[in-house]
């Protein structure tokens, strides 16, 4: 998934599916299961697209230049 985003962001479409497909079948009720999932893969696919907007951007370059020239690790 975290792949996929840097290629396009459709892809983050089928977060509320594989939440339907893991989570559905722990839960008992019908109606009460669809509405518990779809929020909850709503919830994680807000959190995605938020966090993956551009105001991330700037914090990931930072790090890679901390890690890049601060730490300097050699394998």
């Amino acid at each position: 998934m975290g792949l996929s985003i840097g290629v396009h962001l459709l892809n983050l479409l089928s977060i509320p599916a594989i939440c339907i497909r893991l989570l559905f079948p722990q839960i008992s009720n019908y109606t009460n299961g669809i509405i518990i999932t779809s929020v909850i893969g709503v919830a994680i696919l807000g959190m995605v697209q938020y966090g993956s907007s551009g105001d991330s951007f700037p914090l990931s370059a930072d790090f890679d230049l901390f890690f890049v020239n601060t730490i300097r690790t050699s394998i």
